[in-house]
């Protein structure tokens, strides 16, 4: 039986068909792994008689998620995320001692946070200047320490969260002369501090006139003496 060639344009269509075929590869794959995994889970669950997987369960349906529910939702995919997780963990027969140490392992690496302070050396850093449009370099370890170019002096995107009497919390590049970004010491281990503000809402950018509904924000730090300890551990952009 003979098979028809195909045959690809030079217009552009070759690279197009090679980007579906490789996506497919790759949902192929991830099906299949996401199969195998199911199998072990299940296979370590029927062998494995774990309290912390009891009360797991206990715990979501006293929030009212029914993990043996048919109906598919957010809900029913976290709890069975986290029982899957509970279930692996139950298995690696961790004493009192051990599973502290695992669990905050576990939180730290989950969340992209570093285990010891980052140094800034040279192999921490990744070029993304063809992405910003201009000379930028990305810390590895953290994604949100930058500096610009090379030589540049690092810092810390998330130093300072700012908070208004509302509770609602905002980063800036200028919140009343501050940037939520500060230039960190090293080595770093990152932090972040709360800074309190009070906002108001204007009619327009000349802030003329308040107007719940108006569109324009201005933030005033409420007490600078908060900005005191942000800058024992920050660089002082004053002595900087």
């Amino acid at each position: 039986m003979e098979h028809e060639a195909i045959v690809f344009s030079s217009d552009g269509n070759e690279s197009k068909w090679k980007d579906k075929i490789n996506w497919w590869i790759q949902d192929r794959k991830y099906d299949i792994n996401n199969f195998i995994i199911r199998k072990c889970l299940s296979q370590i669950r029927k062998r494995t008689d774990s309290g912390i997987v009891k009360k797991a369960k206990q715990e979501f349906k006293a929030i009212g998620y029914y993990p043996e529910s048919d109906e598919e939702d957010p809900n029913k995919w976290i709890q069975e995320n986290v029982i899957d997780l509970l279930t692996v963990f139950s298995s690696q027969g961790h004493s009192g001692f051990s599973a502290p140490y695992c669990i905050e392992y576990f939180r730290k690496l989950a969340n992209h946070e570093p285990l010891s302070p980052i140094q800034c050396t040279a192999e921490e850093w990744v070029d993304v200047s063809e992405y910003s449009g201009k000379s930028m370099f990305q810390n590895k370890r953290l994604s949100s320490i930058f500096k610009n170019g090379m030589e540049g002096k690092p810092y810390y995107l998330d130093a300072i969260i700012f908070k208004d009497q509302d509770g609602c919390t905002f980063t800036s590049n200028d919140c009343d002369g501050i940037s939520s970004r500060q230039f960190i010491k090293l080595p770093f281990i990152p932090k972040t501090f709360y800074i309190d503000v009070i906002s108001k809402e204007w009619v327009d950018q000349s802030e003329t006139e308040e107007k719940e509904g108006g569109g324009w924000w201005s933030s005033k730090i409420k007490d600078r003496k908060q900005l005191w300890e942000v800058f024992t551990y920050y660089e002082n952009p004053e002595t900087a």
